[in-house]
């Protein structure tokens, strides 16, 4: 029995105890470094350390749930809450009829997060239209019908205010605080608020900038649209029967000869 103590009270030690050594960093980057074999789900380490977090948290300080092996048979184990450390919670697409929302990774991606003043970070004014870009193509001239319309009104801005430069890819220029974490606090200098989004929260300017063929509120764009692509293949039709009639010297006048 003496014996017995002993070793029962090693074992709650050890037991107790487990959390803390069951897995290290090493052990995550052995399995998830780019090129291993032991997991689908991988990084760069590299990257991660020149990334804001990098030196600064632990793998397990994100992925809180990943303490053994279970988490690779346990659905969602490895989900990160970013709330833990920002205050700022995810308030995008709140009003998302899909059912799906982005999270925050979708924007600031997930292990090589750079700051907002690097050329390489997702949200930097050079980038920002193409992260945007990947769930609101239309809004940013990719697709749809007048892609080109939004360069314009928003370019046009420049006549007003020679010292800004309005670049119509830098979505947080005009969708400010709000759009984007769903909170009044502005992103950077841009003065698009004080115009456009009043304290009454009415666009003083009409009509949609980014327009949608389609859409309800604006059923004559569909009709444009086809208007347009007639007139776009009768343009092509008729420039490839004057190059053809060019090529063959069939012209009116040779006939009557």
């Amino acid at each position: 029995m003496k014996r017995i103590l002993p070793c029962i009270f090693v074992c709650l030690i050890l037991f107790s105890a487990w959390p803390l050594w069951a897995y290290t960093t090493e052990d995550c980057i052995r399995c998830h470094q780019t090129g291993s074999g032991e997991s689908t789900l991988q990084m760069v380490p590299k990257t991660f350390d020149g990334s804001v977090h990098g030196g600064e948290i632990t793998c397990q300080d994100c992925h809180t749930n990943v303490n053994d092996k279970d988490h690779m048979t346990t659905k969602g184990s490895g989900s990160v809450d970013c709330g833990e450390c920002h205050e700022q919670q995810n308030r995008h697409g709140l009003g998302s009829r899909t059912g799906t929302r982005p999270q925050c990774h979708s924007c600031h991606t997930r292990h090589d997060i750079l700051k907002g003043d690097h050329e390489g970070s997702s949200v930097h004014p050079e980038q920002v239209g193409k992260t945007c870009g990947a769930c609101h193509p239309t809004q940013v001239g990719e697709t749809g019908f007048l892609p080109w319309l939004a360069s314009l009104k928003v370019k046009s801005h420049g006549k007003q205010d020679l010292g800004c430069n309005y670049d119509d890819k830098d979505c947080l220029g005009c969708h400010q605080g709000r759009a984007a974490h769903g909170e009044e606090t502005l992103l950077n200098d841009r003065s698009c608020a004080t115009c456009h989004f009043p304290a009454t929260g009415r666009a003083p300017m009409l009509g949609a900038i980014h327009p949608s063929a389609g859409s309800g509120s604006h059923p004559w764009i569909g009709f444009a649209k086809v208007l347009y692509g007639l007139a776009a293949v009768l343009l092509i039709w008729g420039g490839f029967r004057f190059y053809i009639r060019k090529i063959t010297h069939k012209t009116p006048d040779r006939k009557r000869r």
